[in-house]
């Protein structure tokens, strides 16, 4: 009960902040000069596209990497899973390593991954980004993002969709580091995820 109420809490917290008026979706919503953080509307563009980046490489990395197979080590490309050719070494393997996807004891595991993903994609709508002549990024992010939903909400627990999905979650933030975040002037650098 106690974990309970602390969640409770947290989570109360966390939307008052990032309520309209809060700390942080105040700054967020109206960033300004003289402020601690949100100084420009640059930098909420530049903290926002890094959110994005950082949360598709850890879908496809962190969630979902030790249940389907590193691309690296395997020999993975996205013409021979999308071909249904053999995958790894492993490739007899058609299941999912459920026990390593986050909620996989509630079997919510595909359910999270998809609201993720779909949290995502609505939050960089509410952007309403104006990529210029790189529009097209834009419109191929958002398919990449539909097509990793649909692929995870059709295979259920079949491996080759799952890595079909870790694919274009790679290839749609390649997309989004390479050529939205130019187009918007934001530069990505590094993050915590790329390792030394």
């Amino acid at each position: 009960m106690d974990i309970a109420r602390n969640l409770v809490g947290l989570a109360g917290a966390l939307s008052a902040a990032w309520a309209a008026d809060g700390v942080w979706g105040g700054g967020f919503a109206n960033p300004a000069t003289g402020r601690d953080t949100y100084r420009s509307h640059q930098e909420v563009l530049s903290e926002s596209v890094k959110a994005l980046s950082g949360g598709l490489q850890f879908a496809a990395e962190v969630k979902m990497g030790a249940a389907v197979g590193r691309p690296g080590s395997t020999g993975l490309s996205a013409s021979n899973v999308l071909a249904g050719e053999a995958l790894s070494a492993d490739a007899g393997r058609s299941t999912l390593s459920v026990q390593r996807l986050p909620w996989w004891r509630s079997g919510l595991h595909a359910d999270a991954l998809v609201a993720t993903l779909q949290g995502m994609g609505a939050y960089y709508v509410a952007g309403h980004l104006a990529l210029g002549a790189s529009g097209w990024a834009g419109a191929q992010w958002q398919a990449e993002l539909k097509q990793a939903v649909n692929l995870i909400e059709s295979d259920g627990t079949g491996r080759q969709g799952w890595q079909a999905a870790r694919l274009v979650l790679t290839n749609a933030r390649r997309v989004l580091d390479e050529d939205i975040a130019p187009a918007l002037g934001v530069g990505l650098g590094f993050n915590a995820l790329d390792g030394d």
